[in-house]
């Protein structure tokens, strides 16, 4: 127990301690002041004493100088890339006319290109016009020309802001026999809107002649603010800026397949790519490589000239030279699409060659680093192109997609719906960013981004080219039958689950050839057919579950049947008797226990993907009768 005496002394330490702090805190109060220099004396004033006086500047001289530091600012930015005129490719073509009055048309469309300043008599008398056919539209329809009325397929030299200025006018005209024709009303759009929305595109229609009745109203821009909407004109649009694409390829490898045991001579490689759209290859040929490690420092450099949605359809040509008898021979070719490179920059293409011999036709793999770099045609070499005063006008990529899609190219269909339950990304914010990315036989595709979500809704469909190295693959019976199905592999891995979609729900898959929309509504049911054959394969003992997959799979061939007979893309013949014949397919398929069943479907839907649909008319009634003879199996072994 601490006696009275350290008690006391405890009390004057604190008491001391409780006026030190007064001190330190009425030092820092007290203004410091500093010791006078040497050369001050008692009459030279404080500075709190010393008198303020204002600056004489003389403004003009000001704003003089003002204009140079931005004119310094402006030369060391560069010219405003708003401002610079850029080379676009521009298609335009009228595919619809649609009447919201009560009234019958009887019209034709006139199209002109105007500047800002509309003159209504000068433009229509002298204006240099493209005219489309005559149409008859009743009132409250839509009509659909049989084929696109193409009006313009040329190249513009705009900058952002001459586009802003620059319009796209449709005048609808009625057509009168007994005398002249009368302005029904006018559709116009400028450049920059249409370069800034989809490829497919509607117009309103806004009446003439409402404001001539009114006084002191003559002016085109008051007869388009007075006059009301009477319907609609449906374009087809593309304005895409042309661009420079500096593509370095380095590093390249080749792996020969182990089986063949090709790796003790010399290869190389000859690597190509075109040059612009619809024109030839510019090809480079790499150095020697010794066996067994063959490798390439660099690829060569190659520049392509078009828009980046003409590049996403190109190839990058991979192929393998082997030296056999003192002479280089080709060993195999890689086809690699072209589209995502830039957001992706690594290529792998597998090496094939045309033989009918299935274990030598993948011969091994080829890959590497592909740097690309894009600037427009009009702009020098680090010329600035960012901080530009008007936004550069982009289309819907979706919509660019569908656009150039080649009927004659079959593609490979993937439908991503959405995802649940995905890791956290950003722990700040306990959320993610999440995006898909695609990719199938070198191609590499990306979905838009979904911003802060884990259950993110894509409702993303990808149409990526399914190439073939020879077109004999799919169209000679031989190359068809032991080759044909070795391309299809890669589509039945995705869908078995060996890549990231296997955790996600509402992916389609399915390869089609765009040609018709009954098409692919049919190679869309083999691929559901497939995912019941797959999720069959978890339960071979329950019998219920097993009839239950039959019945589905029957349900869906029978609508796959209804579309097919719909469609007016072939003729199709009478529908087969279904009752099963004695002997023959029928009888075999009885035969078989129900993993053979399902294997079968899976063959089926697999080899059919993608077929033409006068042989999917055979395979889809092969699946339902094979479904049936499931469906009865069950029904047998459950009684």
């Amino acid at each position: 127990m601490p006696s009275r005496a350290t008690h006391k002394n405890s009390k004057m330490i604190g008491a001391d301690g409780g006026d030190l702090a007064e001190e330190s805190e009425a030092k820092k109060k007290k203004k410091k002041e500093r010791d006078p220099l040497d050369w001050e004396d008692d009459k030279f004033p404080k500075m709190a004493d010393r008198p303020v006086e204002q600056a004489q500047v003389d403004p003009s001289y000001l704003a003089k100088m003002r204009q140079e530091a931005k004119k310094q600012y402006i030369e060391a930015l560069g010219p405003d890339p708003a401002k610079v005129q850029r080379t676009w490719k521009f298609h335009f073509g009228i595919c619809a006319l649609e009447n919201v009055t009560q009234n019958e048309w009887e019209v034709f469309v006139a199209v002109s290109e105007t500047g800002n300043k509309f003159d209504q008599f000068k433009n229509r008398l002298h204006g240099n016009f493209q005219y489309t056919k005559g149409y008859k539209v009743r009132g409250h329809t839509r009509k659909k020309f049989k084929r696109m009325e193409q009006v313009y397929s040329k190249e513009h030299n705009l900058s952002y802001k001459q586009m802003q200025n620059h319009f796209v006018t449709m005048d609808v005209w009625t057509v009168s026999k007994l005398q002249f024709n009368t302005l029904l009303g006018t559709a116009k759009r400028s450049f920059y809107d249409l370069a800034n929305d989809n490829v497919y595109q509607y117009i309103g229609i806004k009446a003439a002649g409402q404001a001539q009745a009114q006084k002191g109203a003559a002016t085109e821009e008051e007869t388009q603010k007075k006059g009301f909407q009477i319907g609609n004109v449906f374009v087809q649009c593309l304005c895409s800026e042309i661009m420079r694409f500096d593509i370095a390829l380095n590093n390249w490898q080749f792996l020969p397949k182990p089986e063949l045991k090709d790796n003790t001579t010399k290869k190389k490689l000859r690597l190509g790519i075109p040059t612009g759209p619809k024109k030839g290859n510019d090809t480079f040929e790499t150095e020697p490589s010794d066996p067994p490690v063959y490798s390439w420092a660099r690829g060569g450099m190659f520049i392509y000239k078009g828009t980046k949605e003409s590049l996403n359809n190109e190839v990058l040509t991979i192929e393998v030279l082997g030296q056999k008898g003192g002479q280089w021979a080709p060993q195999g070719k890689a086809l690699v699409g072209l589209r995502g490179a830039i957001d992706y920059p690594i290529a792998v293409g597998v090496v094939k060659i045309l033989t009918t011999s299935k274990n030598d036709y993948v011969q091994g793999r080829a890959g590497g680093s592909i740097s690309m770099a894009m600037r427009s045609l009009a702009l020098k070499p680090g010329q600035n192109d960012e901080d530009s005063s008007v936004p550069r006008p982009m289309q819907d990529l979706t919509s660019l997609t569908m656009y150039y899609i080649q009927g004659s190219v079959q593609h490979l269909v993937v439908t991503v719906n959405g995802a649940d339950g995905l890791p956290v990304a950003d722990p700040d914010y306990g959320s993610s960013n999440p995006f898909v990315r695609v990719k199938y036989d070198g191609t590499v595709e990306q979905s838009p981004v979904v911003m802060a979500s884990l259950a993110p809704c894509w409702n993303h469909t990808f149409y990526i080219p399914v190439r073939f190295i020879d077109p004999c693959i799919y169209k000679d019976k031989a190359y068809k039958k032991n080759i044909f199905p070795e391309d299809l592999r890669p589509l039945v891995l995705l869908y078995l689950g060996e890549s990231p979609f296997t955790s996600w729900s509402g992916l389609d898959l399915t390869a089609i050839s765009a040609r018709t929309v009954a098409l692919h509504k049919t190679g869309r049911s083999f691929a559901v057919i497939q995912g019941l054959a797959l999720d069959a394969f978890d339960s071979l003992d329950d019998h219920q579950k097993l009839a239950c997959a039959a019945r589905q799979i029957q349900e869906l061939c029978d609508r796959g049947l209804e579309l097919i007979r719909a469609s007016s893309v072939h003729e199709e013949e009478e529908e087969e008797d279904e009752t099963p014949e004695s002997g023959g397919e029928a009888e075999l398929e009885s035969d078989f226990g129900e993993e053979e069943m399902l294997l079968t479907l899976l063959k089926i839907c697999t080899s059919m993907s993608f077929s033409a649909a006068s042989d999917r008319t055979s395979a889809i009634r092969q699946v339902r009768r094979t479904a049936r003879h499931l469906l009865h199996r069950c029904e047998v072994s459950e009684a």
